[in-house]
C-alpha cells in the first residue's frame, strides 16, 4: 500500500514503490502439463461473463459448456465384476490431507507492513495446518518481480521458488526511491531468529534422488526441517523484501512456478504433486500488470502512450497496468462496475492473441488443467485461489462493497500513478483494486466461497483461516452407516443378514481404480476388507435411517494419494422399514 507512490526516478525503476515423501509414481497424466502454454481447456461460457473479459480470447471456446468434472471416475478396473454405477451410494471418503500452497507475495517498496502481517499470519497457518490438523503440507514462496523494462536492477524471480532466510538478504528489505524506507527490522528481525533454513534432503514422486528441495514439507509423518519448527523457517523464509519490480506480475509469477513444477531438471520440478490440493495465495498491494513483453513499448517513452497515467511524462506510472487491462462501465468519478478485459497497443477491445496483458483466459485455462489432472485423485474442487490485496475490510464477510471510483478520493496524483482511486485504505497505506485476481479468486473459491480479503486489515489470519478450514483437513475416519436401510435377505437368521457389494476407489497414475472389498472373514491378508454391524450393533446409524454401519478396515502400511472412496450396493428393505 501507499502514503504516495513514487514514480520512476532512474533506468532500473526501482523508484516505482514497489524427509516426508510418497511413494514414487511418475504419473502419466504430467507428460500434459510443460504443454499447458499451448493447450486450451474448454471454457464454460458464464465463466468468460462472470470475469467480463469479453475481447474474443483466442484462447477458450465460449461455445463449448463442457465441464471438466464430468469425466472424473469414468474408468473402472474390472468393471464388468461391479455393481452398476446407479446402484451404488457413497459411504466412505478418505482423504489423505495433501495440500500444496504456493505464497506469490508482492516484494515491491509499499510492502512492509503488509509483509509482517502476512507472514505472522503464514506462520500460525502453517503451524496448524501441519501439526494440529495432520496435514501433509508443502509451502512454497515467490515474488511479484517478472521484470519490466525499467526494472532493470531487480530479481525477476519470475516465479522460481525462494527458501532462504531473509537475515541473509537484509539488503532487499531497503528500498531507495525518492526517499529511502527501510523496513528490515519490521518485516524481518522482528519475525526471523535463524541465520539459514535448514532443509534435509528429500525425494519426490518424479525425483527419486534425495535432495534439497526449495519448499517446506511437514506432516504427520516429520518434516524436511532440521532442527527448526515449521513456524520458525516460515517466519525466515515468508519476507521477500521490498527491493522488486514495482510493475508487480502476480498472476505470470503463478503461472511461471506452475510451469517450473514441471519442468524435467527444473529445481521446482516435481512441487505440485497430482494427488494434492493446490491453493494458491497472493498477497499485493496493487493490480496485476502481467504484460506479454511482445507489447512492451506500452512502458516506453518512445512506444505508444496509450495507457499511460500522463502521456507528457518522463516515465510511465502503474496506471498503465490498470489502464491496459481494466474496462470500466461508469464515468467519473463512479466508473464502476469494472472488470477485466484485452485491449491492444491502441487502447481497442482485442482478442487474446494482440492483448497487451495476457488474457486472464490463460490464468483460467491453466489452473483448470491443473484441477483435471487431479480428477484421477480428488472428485471434489481441487484448485483454489485466495487473495489479500485491496478490497474494503469487511469485503470478505460481506459487511463492506469494492467501489470504484476515479477522483472522488480528492488525490489526483493517486489517480495518475495508478489510474484509479484506493480500493481500501489504513495508517499503513492504500492499496489499488485487484480487479484481475479478484476475478480468478471468484472463479475457484477455497471451499464454498471465495476468499478474497483485505490487505488494508491488521490480521490476515481469517485469509489463511479459511484454507484451514476448508482444504487442510485429513478424514481417516473409516466407519459410517450405510446412507439407506438395508434388506434382510435370510429370515430364517437371527438379525438382519445384508447383502452389500463394496466398491473401493483409489487414484493412480493411469485414472481412478476400482476395485471389490471383500468381507474381513474372507478377505486376502494384507488387502482391505470390510465388516459390516446392523440392529443393536448399529443404534447409532437408526438417526439416519440406516440399519447397518461399515467398517473399512485397512492393513498396516496401506497408503492411498488424494482421496480414498468407498461405495456400497446393497439390497435395500421397503421404505420405512427402518
Amino acid at each position: 500500500m501507499h502514503e504516495r507512490k513514487e514514480t520512476v526516478t532512474d533506468a532500473h525503476g526501482l523508484g516505482h514503490g514497489r524427509g516426508v515423501t510418497r511413494p514414487a509414481r511418475a504419473s502419466a497424466l504430467l507428460a500434459l502439463l510443460p504443454l499447458l502454454p499451448a493447450l486450451a481447456c474448454g471454457l464454460p461460457a458464464g465463466k468468460l461473463g462472470d470475469i467480463g473479459d469479453t475481447g474474443d480470447t483466442g484462447d477458450t471456446d465460449p461455445s463449448d459448456t463442457s465441464d471438466t468434472n464430468a469425466t472424473a471416475d469414468s474408468g473402472e478396473s474390472g468393471s464388468t465384476e461391479l455393481p452398476p454405477e446407479s446402484d451404488r451410494v457413497g459411504v466412505l471418503r478418505l482423504d489423505d490431507g495433501a495440500l500444496d500452497v504456493l505464497f506469490v507475495i508482492d516484494n515491491s517498496g509499499s510492502m512492509g507492513t503488509e509483509q509482517a502481517r502476512a507472514t505472522a499470519a503464514i506462520a500460525a497457518f502453517a503451524e496448524h495446518a501441519a501439526g494440529t490438523l495432520g496435514t501433509d503440507l508443502r509451502v512454497g514462496f515467490t515474488t511479484t518481480d517478472n521484470g519490466n523494462p525499467w526494472c532493470g536492477g531487480t530479481g525477476p524471480e519470475a516465479g522460481n521458488l525462494r527458501l532462504s532466510s531473509c537475515l541473509s538478504r537484509q539488503q532487499e528489505f531497503v528500498f531507495n526511491g525518492a526517499s529511502t524506507i527501510d523496513v528490515t527490522q519490521e518485516a524481518c528481525l522482528d519475525f526471523c531468529v535463524l541465520d539459514d533454513i535448514p532443509i534435509l534432503p528429500t525425494t519426490t514422486h518424479v525425483d527419486q534422488t534425495a535432495t534439497e528441495r526449495r519448499w517446506i514439507e511437514a506432516g504427520p509423518g516429520g518434516t524436511n526441517l532440521g532442527a527448526v519448527s515449521v513456524s520458525q523457517a516460515v517466519s525466515c523464509a515468508a519476507p521477500q523484501g521490498i527491493n522488486g519490480c514495482g510493475f508487480e506480475q502476480p498472476l505470470e509469477s503463478m503461472h511461471k512456478s506452475i510451469e517450473r513444477s514441471f519442468f524435467a531438471g527444473d529445481e521446482m520440478e516435481g512441487f505440485l504433486r497430482p494427488w494434492a490440493r493446490l491453493a494458491v495465495v497472493f498477497v499485493t498491494d496493487e493490480v496485476d500488470c502481467s504484460y506479454d513483453p511482445s507489447w512492451q513499448d506500452i512502458f516506453l517513452p518512445e512506444g505508444n502512450r496509450a495507457f499511460w497515467g500522463d502521456p507528457e511524462a518522463a516515465s510511465p506510472t502503474s496506471a498503465v497496468c490498470w489502464n491496459a487491462s481494466v474496462e470500466c462501465q461508469g464515468s467519473d468519478p463512479d466508473i464502476g462496475p469494472c472488470t477485466a478485459q484485452n485491449f491492444d497497443v491502441d487502447g481497442n477491445v482485442t482478442d487474446a492473441s494482440n492483448a497487451v496483458m495476457y488474457s486472464l483466459t490463460r490464468y483460467i485455462n491453466e489452473l483448470q488443467m491443473v484441477e483435471s489432472t487431479k480428477l484421477a485423485y480428488r472428485d471434489d474442487g481441487s484448485v483454489s485461489v485466495a487473495l489479500i490485496a485491496g478490497v474494503p475490510v469487511g469485503y470478505a464477510e460481506g459487511t463492506a462493497e469494492l467501489v470504484y471510483t476515479r477522483g472522488a478520493a480528492g488525490d489526483g496524483q493517486f489517480v495518475e500513478d495508478f489510474g484509479v482511486d484506493p480500493g481500501c485504505e489504513s495508517p499503513a497505506g492504500r492499496a489499488v483494486p485487484p480487479v484481475r485476481i479478484k476475478a480468478l479468486a471468484e472463479l475457484f473459491p477455497v471451499g464454498a466461497q471465495p476468499a478474497i480479503h483485505s490487505i488494508c486489515g491488521d490480521d490476515y489470519s481469517p485469509a489463511l483461516g479459511a484454507i484451514s478450514s476448508a482444504l487442510a483437513s485429513p478424514q481417516h475416519d473409516t466407519t459410517a452407516c450405510i446412507p439407506a436401510c438395508v434388506a434382510d435377505t435370510d429370515p430364517a437368521l437371527v438379525g438382519t443378514q445384508p447383502q452389500c457389494e463394496i466398491v473401493m476407489g483409489v487414484g493412480t497414475e493411469m485414472g481412478r481404480d476400482f476395485t471389490l472389498v471383500p468381507a474381513c472373514d474372507g478377505g486376502a491378508a494384507g488387502m482391505p476388507c470390510y465388516e459390516m454391524r446392523t440392529d443393536g450393533e448399529a443404534m447409532q446409524c437408526a438417526a439416519q435411517g440406516s440399519n447397518a454401519e461399515l467398517e473399512l478396515v485397512l492393513p498396516a502400511g496401506f497408503e492411498w494419494q488424494g482421496q480414498l472412496t468407498i461405495e456400497a450396493a446393497c439390497e435395500l428393505a421397503p421404505a420405512g422399514s427402518c
